[in-house]
């Protein structure tokens, strides 16, 4: 409770609000090999948003083997969310669990889905506090000498809205 209160305000805001723009707001989690299904939908999202912020993202196919091979050799670590409402997939998430560790490894949302990204990001927190309260959820490395604001400002905006903390 008193993290999820640390949370920006306008976060939560915003994660409440997809509730209500989207009443058939649902986040489905796949563990394991069945992850495999939702790499559609995160090559899809990440494409989409790579485009829309001018970011460099690997060719469709090569990005598909990547997570496919990853869910393959590492499977019992390896989970996808996907936040679906309104018809269509409005975020994703992939991430790896070792032990007390949730690493939030790359996510993607749809343009206009308001809230539903935030909303995703939040439910996540949650599991992975209920999945072990003294654990880490990690939310991957930034260079800030090399990341710039104009292309990857959302990445790092994400970062302190969650009141991320550096740690080695």
């Amino acid at each position: 409770d008193a993290y999820y209160a640390a949370l920006s305000e306008n976060s939560r805001r915003n994660a409440k609000a997809a509730e209500k723009n989207f009443p058939d707001l649902k986040v489905t989690v796949r563990t394991g090999v069945e992850a495999i299904l939702d790499v559609p939908v995160l090559v899809r999202l990440r494409n989409e948003l790579s485009e829309r912020k001018g970011l460099n993202f690997r060719e469709s196919g090569a990005a598909s083997a990547g997570y496919v091979a990853t869910l393959l050799s590492c499977a019992k670590y390896m989970m996808t969310a996907v936040v679906r409402g309104g018809g269509r997939s409005l975020s994703c998430f992939y991430a790896a669990r070792f032990a007390d560790k949730t690493y939030y490894l790359e996510g993607a949302s749809a343009a206009g889905n308001r809230g539903a990204a935030w909303r995703l990001i939040i439910e996540m927190l949650e599991r992975a506090y209920a999945r072990e309260p003294r654990g880490k959820f990690i939310m991957g490395y930034i260079d800030y000498a090399t990341h710039s604001d104009e292309k990857g400002a959302g990445l790092i905006r994400s970062r302190r809205s969650c009141r991320v903390s550096d740690f080695e």
